[in-house]
């Protein structure tokens, strides 16, 4: 998948952990883990989190040391809310690693993609996710 082969530190239960590093206004799309759950943990800046169905997202800003918990089968994304510095999130996935990154992506996602950039864009961004 587009964040390696594996996480960074896999424990106990399928606790899977992870950093990313988001650039200014990058994050991305609106997705769902469909069986395991997914917490965040803003370590640096500012990330603006959407949660819920499309076109119904419920939206929130959250800073340094602010924590996420999102359950399975709850659609969110998020991007980092500055356009000037870098955001840094520690990510936390519990559930069967076999699972991770079993990921839905609404049809809006796909539909946008396909828009903007062409069906071989979404050719290729089926091979990360399950598109509708």
């Amino acid at each position: 998948n587009p964040f390696g082969d594996r996480s960074a530190i896999v424990g106990a239960n399928g606790l899977a952990l992870n950093i990313s590093v988001l650039p200014p206004d990058q994050g991305p799309c609106l997705h769902a883990h469909n069986n395991t759950f997914e917490t965040f943990v803003v370590l640096e800046g500012e990330i603006t989190f959407k949660i819920g169905e499309p076109g119904e997202e419920k939206e929130i800003t959250l800073g340094k040391w602010d924590t996420f918990s999102c359950p399975p089968g709850i659609y969110r994304g998020f991007i980092n809310a500055s356009s000037k510095k870098r955001a840094v999130l520690l990510t936390t996935i519990n559930g069967n690693p076999k699972e991770r990154d079993d990921v839905n992506v609404p049809k809006a996602v796909t539909e946008h993609l396909n828009s903007e950039f062409g069906p071989d864009v979404v050719k290729e961004f089926k091979k990360v996710v399950n598109l509708p």
